[in-house]
């Protein structure tokens, strides 16, 4: 029977060229298809030559099967074309019979998915790299006549596909070609099934000779299997190719003039979601433009002298000199003496602690990386980003002077992490590092953390023993014992303002808690409400703030008004006391408020992490802070130790306040439990006589150690020079606290147990939790953390009413957070079921 030319209706395609966007459309087709032969050749052929040589049934199956694997993806990943299936290819062997378009059918015939080898023409080999993968593939060349036959006969036998595009050259007009060759008849020699495949859409896509590309609609449509038996004898390999050709150019006929579309055309959802995160990629990398060139602080211009960087650092006693500038370390504790102009102070201070500076920010960015969850880096990439849009602006709320201080801290540091962003914006930035981890305390992107807090008071008049005015506080900061042992007590005499003394750590231009030569004491608490922290606030960083107070304030007014005219963009407390006025205040302030706290019982008031003024009442983060943090605890338990010291108040009674760390009424909490004032979680602790111009800073670990006398007043009256000279005597510290000087080895031990506690909990290895807890037994029989273990580890071992006990036992032990009360009665729940 001989095959009529036409049996399909002509169907012209359209114009060539595909518009003003063809080129770049068959651009990014060739381009993403060599990408991805690049990768698979480049990257996977060992891989691919091991896997084939030594876990594939047959040679060449591998690269056959990566050959699909390009095409599929090729599909999904090509933003503007399509390609849907319909039918379903048989489940063994058999003679694939596909229509021929264009050159896009190639990737068309291997996105149809089927286990097959290709009888292909000799071009296909020659082709760059996927021409590689045809010969690795072990396709079959058409011009190689009957031996190509007898090898694809050997390949149905054993249950592999044979698939072939028998026209032997492309439609120019779109209809079925007659077919030719030998495939009708190894059909029916071998006994398996012919399936006619009818590629549509890519002829009118891309079309001989064409430089441009239309976006390629693809659709394959696998028509049924025709059994070859019927076609046995004389004529049968014609009357098959007939009849093949046939229901091919009915098909696809069908297919053109069919108005049948799905609502969801294959690949759209990948190619959308593909789509979107390329959208995000280049946004995320224009904001990562925007950041690097908009976003980075520079530099302050400086045209003062640099004479003092030509200078070495010298020696007088067992202090560093530098000009009039100097350094020690007293009684465990370095003090650095800082005089001149702002650019002279921050680059001495730098130069007299260049191991403390590395320490701490090695610790700061490794401490950061702790509170992200996985993966680290893209977060931290993302947490870097965000930051910088969100501080982009933190220049203007910094002063000049503030700057040159920062700007001379940076010209005498080494950028010990070059490879960052430059050193001047890391260090202008380290000074809001507070202000940043309270803004970031409610994000996705951070891992919580426990939500501590500092403690203080002051007492004055009828409160005191001898009617003077006392100021004490801890600072609790759990960011390591770096910045516990590395503290330094800095003598600031600037060029413009009052000379003052603050409590901080290398590097630091700021202040937390100080006192100046005008008898003005500060410190700083942090809290939470809800105009605090929003992403796009901006501020001064309230260590600057507390710095400009020490500087400027001679009076609580001044103070307060300094305090209520600075912008911030988070929300802190701030206790302020005058000495020539006997009394204090707490000063409550965020970002869109400011309310100013009076005592509440004559010559006492109290200072924790919640704002109590009327204005903050109705504040809900405020209410949540004091609901699920120690904020109120701690409170309570200070009004307890206040009230029970009334009018007997002195020095050495704030310090043993600073060290109570039992809980309500005088509760057995365990130690380092975080609703006692003193956690051992403290960076510095400071008693303040405001009075006489007297403090005493904790030399560590924590409150434990002695409290070395600063004699603020003798020591700025004598200036750098003569304040070097001045004499101190160790009976003039508040002595250690014996009784925990070495239990807090214990306590640092107790929290390591608590880790590996974990850990083996995670594993739910008894054998591995027992000794750990029969440890923390050991060492801190009374934490709620003790009980809770020993309640886990008894239902591990299945005795529930053991793990009751243990459970209410420890929920009895006052558990700091309220998250942790939650978890502790979910786990009595268990036990009780």
């Amino acid at each position: 029977m001989t095959q009529k030319p036409e049996t399909s209706r002509p169907h012209p395609y359209p114009p060539r060229g595909g518009g003003w966007l063809g080129v770049p459309r068959a651009f990014s087709a060739y381009a993403l298809l060599a990408c991805q032969l690049l990768l698979v050749m480049f990257v996977f052929e060992v891989p691919m030559h091991l896997a084939d040589r030594f876990a594939a049934k047959q040679r060449g199956s591998v690269f056959a099967a990566v050959q699909r694997q390009i095409a599929r993806w090729f599909f999904r990943l090509y933003p503007f074309g399509s390609l849907r299936r319909i039918g379903r290819l048989p489940s063994g062997a058999a003679v694939l019979i596909c229509n021929h378009q264009s050159r896009l059918d190639l990737l068309a015939a291997l996105a149809l998915g089927a286990n097959a080898r290709w009888i292909a023409p000799r071009w296909m080999f020659k082709l760059p790299l996927m021409g590689e993968l045809f010969k690795l593939g072990k396709h079959l060349e058409a011009s190689t006549g009957d031996s190509g036959l007898a090898q694809a006969r050997e390949l149905l036998d054993q249950g592999t596909s044979i698939l072939a595009f028998p026209e032997g050259r492309r439609s120019r007009r779109g209809a079925i070609a007659p077919l030719r060759g030998g495939l009708f008849q190894l059909a029916i020699d071998s006994g398996k099934p012919v399936v006619p495949v009818v590629i549509e859409g890519t002829g009118a896509a891309l079309q001989k000779g064409d430089l441009g590309m239309r976006p390629p609609r693809v659709i394959l449509r696998v028509l049924d299997a025709i059994e070859t038996a019927p076609y046995k004898g004389e004529g049968g390999a014609e009357r098959l190719r007939g009849d093949v050709r046939a229901k091919m150019a009915a098909a696809l006929d069908e297919l053109r003039q069919s108005s049948r579309h799905l609502a969801m055309p294959n690949g759209l959802v990948t190619r959308a979601a593909l789509g979107l995160a390329a959208l995000s990629v280049a946004a995320l990398i224009g904001v990562a433009v925007y950041v690097q060139s908009a976003c980075i602080a520079a530099p302050p211009g400086y045209s003062g002298s640099r004479a003092l960087a030509e200078k070495s650092v010298g020696r007088f006693g067992d202090a560093k000199t530098l000009g009039d500038n100097w350094s020690r370390v007293r009684g465990g504790v370095t003090e650095v003496a800082l005089s001149g102009n702002s650019w002279e102070r921050g680059y001495a201070s730098a130069r007299f602690t260049p191991e403390q500076l590395k320490e701490q920010e090695d610790h700061l960015l490794k401490t950061v990386d702790e509170f992200l969850p996985w993966p680290k880096g893209p977060v931290r990439w993302l947490l870097k980003q965000g930051i910088g849009v969100n501080n982009r602006r933190l220049p203007d709320y910094v002063t000049e002077e503030e700057k040159l201080e920062i700007l001379g801290l940076v010209e005498g540091s080494v950028d010990h992490h070059p490879d960052d962003v430059p050193l001047y914006h890391r260090v202008l930035n380290y000074h809001a590092a507070h202000d940043i981890s309270h803004m970031l305390i409610d994000s996705p992107l951070v891992v919580k953390r426990d939500l501590v807090g500092c403690t203080g008071f002051a007492v004055w008049g009828p409160a005191t023993q001898d009617g003077g005015l006392l100021l004490a506080r801890n600072f609790d900061w759990e960011a390591g014992e770096v910045f516990d042992r590395s503290k330094v007590i800095f003598y600031v005499w600037p060029e413009k303002g009052i000379p003052y003394v603050h409590v901080a750590w290398s590097g630091m231009a700021g202040a937390v808690t100080g006192m100046n030569a005008r008898g003005i004491a500060v410190s700083l608490n942090a809290a939470r409400t809800e105009d605090s922290g929003r992403f796009g606030q901006i501020g001064t960083p309230v260590s600057l703030l507390v710095k400009r107070v020490l500087n400027e304030a001679e009076s609580i007014e001044q103070a307060v008004k300094i305090i209520r005219d600075t912008p911030v963009f988070v929300s802190d407390s701030y206790l302020v006391a005058c000495a020539r006025e006997k009394r204090a205040v707490v000063v409550e302030k965020s970002p869109g408020r400011c309310a100013v706290r009076e005592a509440s019982r004559e010559g006492v008031i109290l200072h924790a992490n919640h704002f109590e003024h009327a204005d903050y009442r109705d504040d809900q983060a405020n209410a949540d802070h004091m609901a699920h943090a120690t904020t109120l605890y701690r409170h309570g338990r200070l009004k307890e130790l206040v009230d029970e010291s009334y009018g007997k108040f002195q020095t050495g009674t704030c310090l043993g306040i600073l060290r109570d760390r039992k809980g309500k009424g005088g509760k057995d909490i365990g130690l380092g439990n975080r609703n006692a004032i003193d956690a051992f979680i403290c960076t510095h602790s400071v008693v303040m006589d405001v009075t006489a111009g007297v403090m005493w800073v904790s030399s560590g670990p924590n409150t434990v150690g002695s409290y070395i006398r600063v004699d603020v007043l003798r020591m700025l009256d004598a200036k750098p020079q003569g304040a070097l000279r001045m004499v101190y005597h160790d009976e003039e510290n508040m002595p250690r606290d014996m009784e925990y000087y070495y239990k807090i080895l214990d306590v640092i031990e107790f929290r390591k147990q608590l880790k590996a506690a974990r850990e083996a909990l995670k594993d739910e290895d008894v054998a591995k939790l027992k000794p750990i807890v029969k440890s923390m037994e050991n060492m801190n029989a009374t934490a709620f953390e003790t009980s809770y273990f020993q309640g886990r580890l008894a239902l591990l071992e299945r005795k529930p009413a053991e793990a009751r006990k243990r459970f209410e036992e420890a929920l009895s032990r006052d558990p700091h957070y309220e998250e942790v009360r939650e978890e502790i009665r979910a786990w009595l729940l268990k036990a009780s079921d």
